[in-house]
């Protein structure tokens, strides 16, 4: 029997490439990288971070553009409010709401009718143009007067200002007065018998007693929309107005009470003088009336529009080398004989052992 051995192969060995002489070893060859991923991540990440930030700035631009119309709005309130004060300041002088108010005012004032109930309704009427404290007949008392009163006409003579907030009011009023005058006349009747009888019949008729002029000034305050008379009305003489202004400095007041004097004989002696001049103010000439002020204040005679009565609740205070009297005068206004209540302060001055007048209602 025959065996046949098969050869065995054992597995050879790679032979490694000969290197050629001189020749690099060439090296493997690298795959090809692909950037357009990154290159389009890259701009989706600027594109997501410029619109964040241009969402930001318009978010910025919005809240800037509120904190700036915020500001310009709280400028325009200032300046607004501004122009508004300095509107309250010059419409007084300039506008017609004051003078139609002062007019329509003064047409109220002298106006009145016969009757019992003649102070009630002119009161009434006065009462929705004075300022609340005010005497309600506006300083014209008209309780004893006699004859009837109407308006034919007012006009506005100048306007003054006298504040921030007040202002004067100078009128020419016309108006005219009538009275109750009993008028006897005799009238023929027949009696029972037939025959004729002689009866006298009095009636009551009205005739016109004049019509009259003033200047009438009218002090006026406002807040900006409405007007009210602040003070007492006062007539004056044409052409040249007076100046009668009220001051409510506390302060200043105070100080003058600190000053005042309570020596008797003071006393006694500047109010028979101030009793006088005002006395001569109203009846006396001109020429009188200057010895009084020395002729150096301008004062003008009130002789033909008033006439003195009394001077009350009489007031003195003693400053430097002047004395301030303040009262209440009562005077009777000519051409209706109404009484007429006015405030009054008067400054003197000793001058050669007499006193001059230096100012009143200044």
């Amino acid at each position: 029997m025959k065996i046949k051995l098969k050869k065995l192969e054992f597995p050879q060995k790679e032979k490694r490439p000969e290197r050629a002489f001189g020749r690099r070893k060439e090296k493997p060859s690298m795959p090809k990288r692909d950037y357009r991923k990154f290159f389009r991540c890259v701009l989706w990440i600027t594109f997501v971070l410029i619109f964040s930030g241009s969402i930001v700035s318009i978010i910025r631009t919005i809240r800037f553009d509120e904190k700036l119309n915020d500001v310009t709005d709280n400028l325009m309130n200032e300046v607004n409010a501004f122009y508004e004060e300095q509107e309250i300041q010059e419409s007084i002088v300039n506008t017609e709401g004051a003078k139609k108010f002062a007019s329509d005012f003064m047409k109220q004032y002298y106006t009145w009718s016969f009757g019992e109930d003649k102070v009630t309704e002119r009161s009434e009427r006065l009462s929705k143009y004075l300022l609340n404290g005010l005497d309600e007949q506006a300083g014209l008392h008209i309780n004893d007067v006699t004859c009837q009163s109407s308006v034919s006409g007012v006009s506005v003579w100048k306007m003054e200002e006298t504040g921030s907030d007040a202002c004067d009011v100078t009128l020419i009023v016309s108006y005219t007065l009538k009275e109750q005058v009993k008028r006897e006349s005799t009238v023929t009747k027949t009696n029972e018998e037939g025959g004729e009888v002689q009866e006298v019949v009095t009636k009551m008729v009205e005739e016109d007693k004049g019509s009259y002029q003033k200047y009438v000034v009218v002090p006026l305050c406002t807040d900006g929309q409405n007007f009210v008379v602040s003070a007492i009305p006062y007539i004056v003489t044409a052409p040249t107005a007076a100046v009668m202004t009220e001051t409510d400095d506390e302060e200043a007041v105070k100080e003058q009470e600190d000053n005042i004097t309570f020596d008797e004989t003071l006393t006694i002696e500047v109010t028979g003088f101030c009793e006088t001049f005002l006395k001569v103010l109203t009846s006396g000439s001109q020429a009188e009336l200057d010895y009084y002020t020395g002729a150096n204040a301008d004062i003008l005679s009130l002789t033909g529009i008033y006439s003195f009565e009394s001077l009350t609740d009489l007031m003195m205070y003693e400053k430097e080398n002047s004395i301030e009297v303040k009262g209440t005068m009562t005077l009777v206004e000519a051409s209706t004989n109404a009484t007429v209540l006015l405030p009054v302060e008067i400054h003197l001055q000793k001058q050669a052992e007499r006193y001059v007048v230096q100012s009143i209602n200044d």
